[in-house]
């Protein structure tokens, strides 16, 4: 379940200070500002299509977090949103992770710090492993993934995979 605490990140890999708390339901504009900081590169990996905007109906989707079906963390530097992890089930119980950073904040270890607060949420949830659907030329997310312990395999155009929920030792997630 969603908490409405804040998450402090300290993650090795992490050059920035960052802020990491729960999207709230209906959140459009903090969807929209991280999705207009994606290039156009970075949208098509992410959504594994052209996505020059982000519609209206695609913005209200990704808002619409509920705390248990759809969840999603949002990582900040100072006030503002850089990056966010998502965590959706299906109708099984499995669960999909996907996250997205803005280009402007690539390299800095954003996007692993947003994943360890998915897996510490998912491994409170007694989830075992999340499924991952990425863009094979997204070498960045691959190669974090790989590093997490995700295994891949290519599968009509897109490396699928699992990533095992355990939580590394460096993993640097607490609540404020």
């Amino acid at each position: 379940m969603m908490s409405n605490e804040s998450i402090f990140h300290d993650h090795e890999d992490l050059d920035v200070e960052i802020l990491i708390r729960p999207v709230r339901h209906g959140d459009e504009l903090l969807v929209q500002e991280i999705i207009d900081g994606l290039s156009p590169e970075s949208r098509y990996h992410r959504f594994l299509q052209a996505m020059p905007r982000l519609s209206p109906s695609m913005r209200r989707l990704l808002a619409d977090v509920d705390g248990v079906r759809h969840r999603a963390w949002a990582a900040y530097v100072g006030d503002r949103p850089v990056g966010v992890v998502r965590l959706i089930a299906d109708q099984t119980g499995d669960h999909e992770m996907s996250v997205a950073v803005v280009d402007a904040m690539h390299g800095r270890g954003i996007g692993s710090a947003l994943v360890a607060a998915a897996l510490a949420a998912a491994a409170a949830d007694g989830i075992e492993s999340v499924a991952l659907m990425v863009h094979p030329e997204n070498a960045a997310s691959v190669k974090m993934f790989r590093r997490m312990g995700a295994a891949f395999r290519f599968e009509f155009g897109l490396l699928v995979g699992r990533l095992p929920v355990r939580l590394p030792m460096s993993a640097g997630v607490v609540a404020a």
